[in-house]
């Protein structure tokens, strides 16, 4: 008997896969191709192409009817398989965790639903996936869809990158991202392996005794229906459910401030005194530890007069198209101000990676300071605070649990408090079923019930990434120095092997 859970909702800013299909005559009449990537493990990974404009990548699992797939489209990951049917209301679960949710018919032959954050962590740590849609069922194992879906990401940089731009990108004059052509024809016989050099042409060719697909199995997507496949139909976002999102919340339009649900809104709508502070600039260092020890040293400016960013020496345009372009920015910065590329050292050679609000008086930044069993990371602008612990890499939920308790005060009972989804990531709470009966017979719920690290009716939540835990506290403001929902671990891997964005790649 699976649960189902709810989970944390993403709100929706106009997504880049909407001008893929932004074309023009000549381009729209361009055949859509899939053209081999690479593999690793059982998934096979695939770039999709209209003509020679690049739209996406995907990471695909299994045989005939009993495909699964996962697709990045440089703003949203997706989750699906092979069905036929129209869009329906169906059934998706990894391991013991399920929703209901409305599959999205995308192209002749695929359902899909899109993922939360939430639901993006459950495909790369789960063991099987069960998709249910249509009176038919899928179930496939998701045994290296972490590596799978690290690859499709480097795919999609990758080929936005050659392409000159962003995934799905319209130039202003409103031609292809590049004249140069679609690459069709493989370099050489050999697979290319996960973490190998970057391809200049095309893909691979299945070794001898590899998964094959059965006779025009795969490659009658493309002959039967030229819009087969991923994100070949434009999807119906508005009214699409998120794998990964709680029951019944909507997307909120891209530029609206983000409101807390739970409690009084009140004062949110004015910003604090600290956004008003003059900042003091980041400035780049000469070197760090983590830039002297296990990365190269920043090189020239950046094209466009871009500065290398303090830590890594990445440009920032680069940096935020590799790292991070899954982000939708539900949280705005303060009015006159900008989302810009920013990071933060932290230990072993570790870096945090972040979008930060950049005004006149400077660009917010995240100070780092270790400790004996946590660390902490604040923002210059004094208003987002994040504690952060270390935790098993084979249950972070659980040691993020064991530490809220271990928090708790005498008076709380042990197991009144548990961590369950909400909105932006996990919530360490009253079970949802007290909650709803204190809201019923109290018309209000303001949380404080479980401890310094349990839910307080703000917009503060924990996060699981990079090996670590991370209370993110925010307070009730409509408006933000940091954007919490950016922030992602990197390291520099120097094995020669890797080639996600100059040897830096995303700890997951």
């Amino acid at each position: 008997m699976f649960s189902s859970r709810p989970f944390l909702a993403i709100a929706m800013a106009a997504p880049i896969l909407a001008l893929a299909f932004m074309v023009q005559p000549a381009e729209a009449a361009s055949k859509f191709k899939q053209q081999n990537y690479g593999k690793v493990k059982a998934w096979r990974v695939h770039s999709a192409w209209r003509g020679d404009r690049f739209l996406y990548c995907t990471a695909t699992r299994g045989q005939r009817d009993e495909r699964i797939r996962i697709a990045f489209d440089g703003f949203d990951w997706f989750a699906g398989g092979r069905n036929k049917g129209k869009s329906a209301r169906g059934y998706i679960r990894v391991d013991n965790t399920g929703k209901s949710v409305v599959f999205k018919r995308n192209g002749p032959g695929w359902q899909f639903v899109r993922l939360s954050f939430r639901g993006q962590d459950l495909l790369r740590r789960g063991r099987e996936i069960g998709i249910t849609f249509n009176g038919a069922e899928i179930t496939g194992s998701l045994n290296g869809s972490s590596s799978a879906m690290l690859m499709v990401e480097e795919c999609a940089a990758n080929y936005a990158r050659a392409r000159g731009g962003q995934m799905g990108e319209m130039p202003r004059d409103g031609a292809a991202m590049s004249n140069a052509p679609m690459p069709n024809a493989p370099m050489s016989g050999e697979p290319r392996e996960f973490g190998g050099p970057a391809p200049d042409a095309s893909g691979y060719r299945d070794e001898p005794g590899d998964y094959q697909d059965e006779p025009g199995d795969y490659r009658d997507d493309e002959a039967d229906d030229p819009q087969d496949g991923f994100g070949e139909e434009q999807p119906d976002r508005g009214g699409q459910d998120s794998f990964g999102d709680e029951e019944n919340f909507g997307d909120q339009p891209q530029n609206e401030p983000r409101m807390q649900r739970d409690g009084n809104n009140s004062g949110r709508d004015k910003p604090t005194a600290a956004r008003n502070k003059p900042r003091k600039e980041a400035q780049p260092r000469p070197e760090t530890a983590a830039a002297a020890n296990t990365a190269p040293t920043a090189g020239s400016a950046c094209e466009g007069g871009e500065q290398p960013l303090p830590v890594t020496g990445l440009c920032p345009s680069e940096a935020q198209e590799g790292f991070l372009s899954a982000g939708d920015n539900r949280y705005l910065p303060m009015p006159g101000c900008k989302w810009v590329v920013n990071e933060t050292e932290m230990h072993g050679g570790e870096v945090l990676i972040y979008l930060a609000s950049s005004c006149k008086t400077g660009t917010a930044k995240l100070e780092f300071a270790p400790g004996a069993k946590t660390f902490s990371v604040k923002s210059s602008d004094g208003d987002v605070d994040i504690t952060g612990i270390t935790v098993d890499s084979a249950d972070g939920l659980g040691s993020i649990e064991s530490f809220a308790r271990d928090a708790l005060g005498a008076s709380i009972k042990a197991d009144a408090c548990g961590l369950r989804d909400q909105d932006d990531g996990y919530i360490f709470d009253l079970s949802k079923e007290e909650v709803e009966r204190i809201a019923k017979a109290e018309e209000y719920y303001g949380g404080g019930n479980c401890g310094p690290y349990g839910y307080n009716g703000d917009g503060s939540h924990w996060r699981d990434f990079g090996g670590y835990g991370w209370y993110i506290r925010l307070g009730q403001d409509a408006y933000f120095s940091i954007e919490p929902s950016s922030l992602r671990v990197i390291q520099y891997k120097d094995d020669g092997n890797s080639d996600s964005l100059k040897g830096w790649r995303i700890k997951y």
